[in-house]
């Protein structure tokens, strides 16, 4: 396994899902405040907020979408720090290339990894913004990668897959 990079893009959700983040944080915080100053027993919101403050990491590390071309395989992963989700694409099963303009709600329901369909097929959506991306048809599915460059997606996909040809 060739452990070069040849292209990544690493991509973080839209704005306002951070802020939506940044206010139930907020909204937890001053909940706890209140309601523990006007109880006795404080332990089991402290310990809820406790959690709900050591979940933003996780949070954090899972609003990344990272894609990197490598020499033999196409990686895709949802999870900057830790892995959470991801799709380990060999070049060698790749049939076709495209890039395509899809739309994230209808075609898959939404942002991350999705699964839905496209144009009439079943497809795995690694997105974390926009509308573009590179349809990769392979011997046994399909997958959309979301990209914010993805001509230079699809011409390191396709410089890949003439090394391997």
């Amino acid at each position: 396994m060739d452990t070069r990079v040849i292209y990544e893009e690493r991509q973080g959700f839209a704005l306002w899902v951070y802020f939506v983040i940044v206010a139930l944080l907020v909204g937890a915080a001053v909940n706890v405040w209140f309601v523990t100053n006007a109880t006795a027993d404080m332990r089991p919101l402290r310990y809820a907020a406790l959690v709900s403050f050591a979940l933003v990491p996780v949070l954090i590390n899972l609003l990344q979408l990272v894609i990197q071309v490598y020499p033999d395989h196409v990686y895709a992963r949802i999870g900057a720090i830790v892995p959470i989700f991801w799709a380990r694409i060999p070049i060698a099963d790749i049939q076709a290339i495209r890039i395509v303009q899809y739309r994230p709600l209808r075609d898959a329901g939404g942002w991350g990894l999705r699964f839905g369909r496209f144009e009439g097929k079943s497809c795995r959506f690694y997105n974390a913004r926009g509308d573009r991306g590179v349809l990769i048809d392979t011997i046994r599915r399909r997958y959309l990668l979301g990209s914010q460059e993805p001509e230079q997606l699809a011409a390191a996909l396709e410089a890949a897959r003439a090394r391997v040809a």
